[in-house]
């Protein structure tokens, strides 16, 4: 995606990264004053034993 990351979020058993990506660049949002297409967040579930990813654009709309 070549993708220039803009913002990231950490905690113990989740990232959320918020980038912006030219290949993208029809759909996007104004964040910190920059424009973002790219949403991309991993979490691990202790339920399921397993690390979820999803990708979304411009941002993922549910909660993970």
């Amino acid at each position: 995606m070549n993708a220039e990351e803009i913002d990231r979020i950490e905690e113990e058993n989740f990232v959320s990264i918020t980038a912006y990506s030219k290949i993208l660049s029809e759909n996007y949002l104004e964040y910190l004053g920059n424009k973002i297409n790219l949403n991309i967040g991993m979490r691990y579930s202790e339920d399921e034993d397993k690390t979820l990813i999803y990708i979304a654009t411009p941002i993922i709309k549910l909660d993970y």
